[in-house]
């Protein structure tokens, strides 16, 4: 049997579309939307690095723009859990939502993902408008010591 020689290719950790590194270390793709793809394609680059300045020198940027926008009690970290809440809101699919964040469990998944109480009024209207009930009360079919306590 023949075995040739062997050729790697390599490209940036996020092309073409993914991201391939994770916080792990286990290796992983996290597809990456298209307009994200289009901004990170147009920076300058001549490296697999994204960003190749130190991370201190990212963490002050992002608190100047903190600063510059007046937000207090606000970490890097708390980007992923509005990303999680955006998704789910968005696509309601909790597994690749999971699969995106890297968690084992779908219970840890479910601590990133918060719901607004206008989304869940959203979709108790969504329920509401196709909602067909199969019993609804009426005098008749309610016992009279029921009744009773409802006219106090």
């Amino acid at each position: 049997m023949f075995s040739g020689p062997k050729k790697t290719i390599k490209t940036p950790a996020w092309e073409p579309g993914y991201i391939r590194d994770s916080k792990s270390g286990k290796p992983r793709e996290i597809p990456i939307i298209k307009q994200l793809y289009d901004v990170l394609m147009k920076l300058p680059r001549d490296t697999e690095k994204v960003f190749t300045v130190p991370k201190i020198t990212l963490v002050r940027y992002f608190q100047k723009a903190l600063e510059g926008a007046n937000i207090q009690d606000f970490r890097f970290h708390d980007l992923r859990h509005t990303f999680a809440s955006h998704f789910i809101m968005k696509t309601r699919d909790l597994p690749a939502l999971q699969k995106i964040l890297g968690h084992y469990s779908p219970v840890m998944t479910q601590r990133y993902a918060h719901l607004t109480n206008g989304h869940i009024r959203a979709e108790m209207e969504i329920l509401s408008a196709v909602w067909t009930p199969i019993w609804t009360p009426s005098e008749k079919s309610v016992p009279c010591e029921v009744q009773k306590s409802f006219v106090k």
